[in-house]
């Protein structure tokens, strides 16, 4: 059944605020636990901190830890930007065939050099590529199938129906 009151029209016997107050023990002693807390946890994160710095460095390659080196005095400690990449390119494409039509040394402990590209063309054009060598009877020798086929003791299993 509707009522017959407007509802903008609050009752008489309510009042417009809480009658008790809030818990002034209660907040200070969360506030108290939260600032112990925040106490606590700065000496575990120090405590770690000053067990990791003490700790020593990984040996191995692949431990997954991965520590800064320390800063040579030459390095800058900010960015390097790329002002213009078409300056840049042209820079790379420039040494790359700078390497490609000159000698010059890949690994000078274990002798590898690098050739000329038109060099190394033509050393491939005299020499012509390798190849397998054929067998006794000028082919590449027996597939594996042949080879099985050859074998003592070898049975072929039978393929379909029953038996």
């Amino acid at each position: 059944m509707p009522s017959h009151k407007p509802q903008s029209i609050q009752p008489a016997d309510t009042v417009g605020y809480e009658k008790r107050d809030a818990n002034a023990k209660g907040i200070f002693l969360s506030v108290v636990g939260l600032f112990v807390v925040l106490v606590l946890v700065n000496f575990i994160v120090h405590w770690i901190i000053k067990d990791f710095r003490n700790s020593p460095a990984p040996s191995d390659q692949f431990s997954g830890s991965v520590r800064t080196q320390p800063m040579e005095a030459g390095q800058a400690t900010y960015p390097r930007l790329q002002i213009s990449p078409p300056v840049d390119l042209k820079k790379f494409r420039e040494e790359e065939a700078t390497k490609l039509d000159s000698y010059g040394w890949v690994n000078q402990t274990a002798g590898v050099v690098r050739i000329p590209i038109e060099r190394a063309m033509d050393l491939v054009l005299q020499k012509g590529l390798p190849t397998r060598q054929n067998g006794k009877h000028g082919k590449a020798g027996a597939s594996t199938y042949e080879m099985q086929l050859q074998r003592p003791n070898y049975q072929q299993q039978e393929t379909g129906g029953s038996q």
